[in-house]
Parts: C-alpha cells; sequence; structure tokens
C-alpha cells in the first residue's frame, strides 16, 4: 500500500487522494487502497464514493488483488507463488 485513502485515519479524504494521484508521486501500474467503512460517518462514506467516482472517471479498473495476481498483471507474481 502507497497510497493512504484515510488522511486521518478511519476518514477517507478525497482531496488528499486526488492531490497525491495528480501530483505524479505513485507511478506505479496498481493502486491499493484500505479503508476502515466500520469507522465511518455518512459524510466518509460520500468521501469514499468521491474517491472511486475519480478512478473511475480516470478508467481504472477495479479488483481484488487476487483477480490482479490471476491476471498476470503483477510482474512475477505467479512464480513467487509456485
Amino acid at each position: 500500500r502507497f497510497m493512504d485513502m484515510e488522511q486521518p485515519i478511519f476518514q477517507p479524504n478525497f482531496a488528499v487522494v486526488k492531490k497525491l494521484f495528480e501530483g505524479g508521486e505513485y507511478k506505479k501500474p496498481y493502486i491499493c487502497l484500505q479503508g476502515h467503512p466500520n469507522q465511518w460517518s455518512e459524510e466518509c462514506f460520500e468521501n469514499f464514493k468521491q474517491i472511486v467516482k475519480y478512478f473511475k472517471k480516470k478508467d481504472c479498473q477495479f479488483m481484488t488483488a487476487s483477480e490482479y495476481v490471476k491476471n498476470n498483471k503483477l510482474t512475477g507474481a505467479k512464480k513467487t507463488m509456485e
């Protein structure tokens, strides 16, 4: 994980995610986000939805880590797991 979606913890922050993504600090072929939805208020959930909509507009694909490995997009992942 290299992009914190919750800043501060338990609070999804659309403005921070957008700034980090557009700033180009992350030039990886994937983004892994972790959240704590059981701690979110309605406002926090709305910020999370903004993050998802933003990444959809950027044509990002959504999948689980297992799906990513299965699709062989993670260099060397299958070799490491065998």
